[in-house]
Formats: C-alpha cells, sequence, structure tokens
C-alpha cells in the first residue's frame, strides 16, 4: 500500500504544499480513505481527532473546486468554532497553491451581517457549525446549489450537542448527488440513522484504534480528588495537561485550587465569550499555561498538538465521551498518558466507561512540585487585515529588541490582533521597550495577557 503523498496521484503542486506543512508520509486513515475519496464515493470513517482526518478529506476535496466560481463547493461542517477554525485553515494552507481560493468560516459568536456581505463577495469553501448555517438558510443569505462535497467532521459529537435535525436540514438544501463524507470517533445508534438520511450506498473505513497503545489509561482512587490530582501533577511532571470536569462550577472551583497550590491553569467552558475562549485556546497551544481546566466543550472544541496528560477529575457519564476526552493526548505518533480520578463507590462506573484501564496507587508520599510556565503571551493589535505577518513580528522582536529567536514560541495571527509566545524572562529584559518597537514602520499597541 502507498505510504507517502508523493507516491500518489494526487496534484504535483498540492504534493509539495503538503510536503512544505510537514505532511509527507500518510497516515492510517489518509492511506485507507484515498482510493475512496478520489473515486468520489460516499464515505463513513472511524477515527480520531488527531489521526489526519482532515488532511483526508481535504487533498480529495480540494481538486473539485472551481476557484473561478463565486458559490460554494464544499461544505465542512463542525460542532464547534473553535475546530471549525483549525480546519480553515488548513483548507486554506494546504490550498495556497490555488488561485484565488475562498474559505469562509460561519459560525456563532460573532455578528452575522458581515459574513453575509463575505458570502456576496463569493467563496469556494464554507466551514462551519450547524447553528450559524442554519441562520444563513432561513435568512437565504447562503446558496448551496453548487456544492460537491459535505463534509461531517466530529459527527458524533454533532448529534451530542442535538444537530442532528440541523445537519438534515442542511444537507437537503444541496445536491443530491454531492459526496457525502462522514467522521466520527463513535458510532451510536443516532450515527446509523444518520448515515442512512445522508449517505449513497458509503463505504466504511477506519483508521488508528481510537485507545490503542499510543495512550497509556491509568486510575487512581482517591477519597480526596484535590490531593490526588495535585500528586498526579507533581508525580507526572506533564508539559500540557487538560483537566476534564463534569460542571462549570466544578471546573472554575478546581481552577482556583490549582492557582493557589502554585500550579498555572486557566478554566475552560461555555460560560466564557467567544472572544475569551480564542485566547484561553492560543495560550494554552502555544505553552505559556500548561494546564487547562475545562468541560466536556474540550473535549470536542480542541485541537492541539503535544498534550501529555488528560485527567478525568470527574468520571464522564458515557464510554463514548470517555472516547472523546481521552482522544486530546497521544494524537498521530506521539505517546500520551490519560488518567482518570474514582471514588471508592465509582469503581463500577470506572469499569463501565474505562474497561481497559489499568489501576495504579502512589507507592509513597509524592512531594508537592508545582508546575508553572516559562512563557508568556504578547498580544499585538495588528493582524491579517493589516496585513501583519508572523516574518514581519519576527524579525522585528530579532531585530529592534534583539531578542534571540530561540526565545520566541508559536505566532498566531487573526484577523485583528496577533499573539506571540515568548520567555518570560527575556520579556522583563525588554519590557520598558516594548511600546517602542514599529513593526513594518507602523507602531501597534501592544500587551501581555
Amino acid at each position: 500500500m502507498i505510504t507517502n503523498f508523493k507516491d500518489t496521484t494526487l496534484p504535483i503542486d498540492m504534493i509539495n504544499s503538503l510536503s512544505t506543512l510537514g505532511y509527507t508520509r500518510m497516515t492510517p486513515i489518509q492511506k485507507n480513505s484515498l482510493k475512496a475519496l478520489l473515486e468520489n464515493r460516499d464515505m463513513i470513517a472511524q477515527a480520531k481527532t488527531g489521526s489526519g482526518k482532515t488532511v483526508a478529506f481535504l487533498t480529495s476535496s480540494l481538486l473539485k473546486i472551481d476557484t473561478s466560481s463565486k458559490n460554494p463547493q464544499l461544505i465542512i461542517i463542525l460542532p464547534t468554532r473553535e475546530l471549525a477554525t483549525q480546519v480553515a485553515n488548513e483548507a486554506r494552507n494546504i490550498g495556497r497553491y490555488m488561485k484565488d481560493l475562498k474559505v469562509l468560516t460561519l459560525c456563532g459568536g460573532v455578528a452575522l451581517t458581515p459574513q453575509v456581505k463575505s458570502l456576496e463577495k463569493g467563496s469556494n469553501i464554507i466551514v462551519g457549525t450547524p447553528g450559524r448555517l442554519n441562520d444563513h438558510i432561513s435568512r437565504e443569505t447562503i446558496d448551496f446549489s453548487d456544492i460537491n462535497v459535505m463534509v461531517l467532521d466530529e459527527a458524533d459529537r454533532l448529534l451530542d450537542m442535538g444537530f442532528y435535525d440541523d445537519v438534515i436540514r442542511i444537507s437537503n438544501k444541496m445536491p443530491n448527488d454531492k459526496q457525502t463524507i462522514l467522521f466520527s470517533a463513535t458510532f451510536p445508534a443516532k450515527i446509523e440513522s444518520l448515515v442512512k438520511e445522508v449517505c449513497k450506498k458509503p463505504v466504511k473505513v477506519s483508521g488508528d484504534i481510537l485507545t490503542d497503545d499510543s495512550i497509556e489509561e491509568f486510575a487512581y482512587e482517591s477519597t480526596s480528588l484535590d490531593k490526588t490530582l495535585i500528586d498526579i501533577l507533581s508525580y507526572y511532571k506533564p508539559e500540557s495537561t487538560i483537566i476534564f470536569c463534569n460542571t462549570k462550577v466544578e471546573v472554575d472551583r478546581v481552577d482556583e485550587m490549582l492557582y493557589k497550590s502554585g500550579f498555572d491553569s486557566l478554566a475552560f467552558h461555555g460560560d466564557f465569550s467567544q472572544y475569551e475562549r480564542d485566547e484561553i485556546f492560543i495560550r494554552f497551544s502555544n505553552r505559556s499555561i500548561p494546564i487547562l481546566v475545562a468541560t466536556d466543550i474540550a473535549s470536542r472544541g480542541l485541537d492541539i498538538d503535544d498534550v501529555n496528560l488528560v485527567v478525568n477529575y470527574n468520571l464522564p457519564d458515557k464510554p463514548e465521551n470517555y472516547t472523546h476526552r481521552i482522544g486530546r493526548t497521544g494524537r498521530l505518533d506521539a505517546k500520551g498518558i490519560a488518567i482518570s480520578i474514582y471514588r471508592p463507590e465509582q469503581i463500577d462506573k470506572l469499569n463501565f466507561i474505562a474497561p481497559k484501564v489499568i489501576k495504579k496507587s502512589f507507592s509513597s508520599r509524592v512531594k508537592k512540585l508545582p508546575i508553572q510556565t516559562s512563557l508568556i503571551t504578547l498580544v499585538i493589535a495588528g493582524g491579517k487585515q493589516q496585513k501583519v505577518r508572523k516574518g514581519d513580528i519576527l524579525g522585528t522582536l530579532c531585530k529592534d529588541l534583539e531578542i534571540n529567536s530561540s526565545d520566541i514560541g508559536t505566532i498566531n495571527i487573526t484577523p485583528k490582533v496577533s499573539f506571540v509566545a515568548i520567555d518570560i524572562d527575556v520579556f522583563m529584559k525588554v519590557l520598558k521597550n516594548i511600546e517602542r518597537i514599529k513593526i513594518k514602520g507602523k507602531r501597534y499597541k501592544i500587551w501581555r495577557l
């Protein structure tokens, strides 16, 4: 079987684009799905986040796009804005060899009017969430008549969030002969019902096993969840951790407890505004915050590489939720650890949701070792709309402030602002000069998160 993109029949420009992004060797889901996707067959695939499924459906779908048309031809439906933003960026990156390719994100949490104006200008690819897509359908501000491919990503989460009818309605607005591609980590009964509604004789494909050897699964019995959590973090010393709680109140309490114990953490749940959630996501992904305490919104809304540890502070209610939670670690070729904390009376529940978990205990007392970051995040009040680029920021920081490039981490550029991870000690040394710098000859407001 073909294992490298260069050996496929994909166009050389696409292969070169993939190579530039670091995609050379194909993952199992990419190898197993490419032939059926290129043959324009409907497909249902079982694959976890981090298995390479986004690249799998984009490589075939981009080939079906005519950039001279103003109407959307590819639609990708996801459960959250965070995932939609990531997939849209990936489409732009892989398709950058295509002249005038236009990718539009349609999600809630932002004003609808600017989206309408963007649709009027034309778009080749729509990446969105069901609620906002149906808003545009109701207002007749979107035309699906030229859709060639519909992708339903994280389909089980879409249904868990109550979007079954919304997805059906969106699908019914498109041509009957479109190709439908469905990816799901788990396959509950509702998925089978959805497949019958939207797919035509789909081929079934699987990628990596969801709870494979890339994730070590442990569980610790506890009569004091807070103490056990501190012990786990101190013992394993992870660089990047997501801690799952079942309620927003519990998330806030655990985050506060960790803060008072000397651990750098942030809470993440649905009560935060979209802008706040975007900032939290960026700070966690660029490693300026090492610990995220979250509800299940993080199990379906975050796609971050190199999460070393997932902790179930509260046991989830269903095996499917457990699968999604631990799927935040052990991505691609990386190894990860998933740990569940359970009370003695929860042993039956633990065995139900995680039957393969290895039960452990600490053989001796664990010394508390608070986890703190060495990075902070700078915000620059200029982004894509001001034509600010990563090279511009990097060049300015290195040249004008004499910062070594090795002390600068991830740079994220959004439409209006840019985020820069930087060594905290280096930042303190240049703090007095930070407001004086100019990027491409223009002075921007700069502050620290």
